[in-house]
């Protein structure tokens, strides 16, 4: 009989894959991502009945970052209720039909959740595209493009006015700390993925502007004119929904307030597979992860 230990990956006769989560003696507690529910299934050992065998490999991207579980009442469950993914996608059809097609989903500059933030990316390049944003930065022409940035981010409403945007705009009235903020915005937007340490020292130029009372660096405003710009490379991240959306499908996220390395890759990562499961209901980039992560979130209707 195989030998099972915590952590492995196994294949199940008819539940298909999962991760041994706990292993003492001939029990085990397993996760299935197809089964319903949150919890670990309990699994006695049977040499006479060898369902179980460990998984010819032994990673996998959705079982490598599952977040942490908690023995309750003999169960190890997973401290939030979970969607599994067919079930997520079901609820996302619910309110559009369509899926990403949906004409409710595509609507207009004032309605609908793709159209409005399309124009916005497409602002941004022809503001800033086709080294323009190099050459503002080579002219020393940094009110120029503090006053194009701040003219995109007026198209959404993706930053609150009050937390992001007032902070944001009054941070990059100093001509020096907004001059090192573009620098390194558009460093980061040149590389063909994101790196920790152009990452980093872009949150480093947000946290440099000068805000008394407030701070810049928040997670919309680090992530938002990256999105823009980029929507197939790099995402946006609204904590509160975004987080809720990670824990109902089981993906952990190692959140932390301040913006850093470790939770923006982990983003990066559960975006990206998202987009995989998404593209056979028409996902095409961020933006739709991003409007499919609104509505798993509870989210109804459009994020406007």
């Amino acid at each position: 009989m195989d030998s099972f230990t915590a952590g492995m990956l196994v294949e199940h006769a008819s539940l298909g894959p999962g991760k041994v989560i706990a292993a003492k003696g001939d029990m085990l507690h397993v996760f299935f991502p197809s089964r319903n529910g949150h919890a670990a299934t309990r699994i006695k050992l049977d040499p006479k009945r060898p369902l179980l065998r460990p998984a010819a490999r032994q990673s996998d991207p959705w079982l490598d970052h599952l977040p942490p579980f908690v023995l309750k009442d003999g169960t190890y469950q997973l401290a939030h209720e979970r969607l599994t993914q067919p079930q997520a996608i079901g609820h996302f059809k619910q309110v559009f039909p369509l899926g990403f097609n949906d004409p409710a989903y595509e609507g207009n500059l004032q309605t609908g959740e793709r159209h409005y933030k399309v124009a916005a990316h497409k602002a941004f390049n022809e503001a800033f595209g086709g080294g323009k944003a190099e050459q503002l930065l080579a002219e020393g022409k940094v009110a120029e493009l503090t006053h194009r940035l701040l003219h995109i981010d007026a198209k959404t409403n993706l930053l609150h006015p009050n937390w992001d945007k007032a902070p944001l705009r009054d941070g990059l009235k100093d001509e020096q700390a907004a001059e090192r903020f573009h620098r390194t915005l558009f460093a980061l937007l040149a590389l063909p993925e994101p790196t920790q340490s152009a990452f980093e020292d872009f949150v480093g130029a947000l946290d440099a502007l000068p805000a008394p009372g407030s701070a810049v660096a928040t997670w919309p405003v680090t992530t938002v004119f990256l999105y823009l710009a980029q929507p197939d490379r790099h995402m946006f991240f609204r904590p509160k929904y975004t987080q809720e959306a990670a824990q109902r499908l089981g993906y952990e996220l190692n959140y932390a307030p301040h913006p850093n390395w470790r939770t923006y890759s982990s983003l990066h990562g559960f975006s990206r597979l998202l987009l995989e499961e998404l593209k056979p209901l028409g996902a095409r980039d961020f933006i739709d992860v991003q409007s499919f992560i609104y509505v798993t979130a509870g989210g109804s209707g459009y994020d406007k």
